[in-house]
């Protein structure tokens, strides 16, 4: 169990990576695509090798809404 702030949601996408044949950055834009269309809601994604990068590739996304991924081999 985590706690989370609620303005957050965290997702593990490694199963569905090779279930839709596709990688990470394009799983983050569907689901930025799929939360504004179904909910009305933008989002910021984060990608990363662990929470801790991927929370702070999310802050450091403009507002509104958008993806940023860091690649695991990046210093």
């Amino acid at each position: 169990m985590q706690a989370l702030p609620p303005t957050a949601a965290l997702v593990e996408l490694k199963g569905a990576l090779r279930y839709h044949g596709t990688d990470t950055r394009h799983l983050g834009e569907v689901l930025r695509v799929r939360s504004l269309s179904r909910l009305g809601v933008d989002v910021r994604v984060g990608i990363g090798s662990s929470i801790t990068v991927a929370a702070t590739a999310s802050a450091q996304v403009p507002q509104p809404g958008g993806v940023l991924a860091i690649a695991p081999d990046h210093p």
